[in-house]
């Protein structure tokens, strides 16, 4: 009897523990998905301010050349990392592609489109149709065609701009 008790005060103890553990893992999954859509949004940001000063088209700009060019808020990790995931394509009618070059490692859909304000332009690359497909309105008409050839995965999110 006392045995059997014993092992339910411990089983209990146990669960009440790790019901401790996972909600701070969680937490930390959330973080990381807010700062690395923070880390796209300033990427996206001083892209569009790279060719709004410089009128290329058919092109990428490089983190290195951000960086030159002092475009990178000095508070940004994106100032001091060797290198990101994010990529950027300007194709010949002047649209500006931001995307990630490999998947992140959580979802930051939601991050995204909280930070865009819930834009037409944010959402998940999609290789079978190549069209924008938004966490908030679904499949969209907007075409994604310029970025089938510079080896974007699949779900890799994206985020449209245009020149200022």
């Amino acid at each position: 009897m006392w045995s059997l008790l014993i092992v339910s005060v411990m089983a209990a103890l146990a669960a009440f523990y790790m019901r401790g553990v996972e909600q701070p893992l969680e937490g930390l999954a959330d973080r990381k998905a807010a700062d690395l859509a923070e880390s796209m949004a300033v990427y996206r940001e001083a892209v569009i301010r790279y060719y709004t000063l410089n009128d290329l088209t058919n092109a990428s700009v490089s983190l290195d050349d951000l960086k030159a060019a002092n475009l990178l808020p000095a508070w940004s990790a994106l100032k001091t990392q060797p290198g990101v995931i994010w990529r950027n394509y300007r194709d010949a009618a002047g649209t500006i592609y931001v995307y990630a070059n490999t998947l992140p490692p959580v979802n930051i859909q939601s991050e995204l489109a909280a930070l865009s304000k819930n834009s037409h332009l944010v959402g998940a690359y999609k290789q079978a149709g190549g069209k924008l497909h938004s966490p908030v309105y679904g499949e969209t008409t907007i075409s994604l065609a310029a970025l089938s050839t510079r080896g974007v995965p699949d779900n890799a999110p994206v985020w449209i701009g245009a020149r200022q």
